[in-house]
């Protein structure tokens, strides 16, 4: 996925994670980030903006990354969003991609070449 000119939302729980991610997605391409601290605030957004890709947590307050994941899929005009789910469970990973395929989901921590490689593939 080229993610020149294309709007990518950020979701975790852990602001230090948001920014760091952000700027090594802008690094990547020249994109528009967003951020979500939660699933919650993340359907809020991706209500009034066109996001295409989110890239989420697992883990997190509120709504995780499983239940942002199973409600953008629920929406018929989201089911094709591109998402990348990220966790330091590997458990969860399994689990999520049970939901949207094993080349969308990593492992923390990971290097920057292992997130362009996924995204690139999406």
């Amino acid at each position: 996925m080229d993610l020149t000119g294309k709007v990518v939302l950020i979701v975790d729980d852990e602001r230090p994670m948001r920014k760091v991610l952000g700027e090594l997605i802008k690094g990547i391409a020249g994109c528009q980030v967003l951020e979500a601290e939660d699933g919650e605030h993340a359907l809020k957004i991706m209500d009034a903006v066109c996001v295409d890709l989110v890239i989420t947590d697992g883990q997190m307050p509120k709504l995780d990354g499983f239940g942002l994941i199973k409600r953008i899929q629920k929406k018929e005009e989201e089911k094709r969003k591109k998402i990348v789910f990220m966790s330091a469970d590997s458990g969860s990973v399994g689990k999520a991609s049970l939901l949207i395929g094993e080349e969308s989901c990593v492992e923390k921590p990971f290097s920057i070449g292992v997130l362009k490689d996924l995204i690139a593939a999406l």
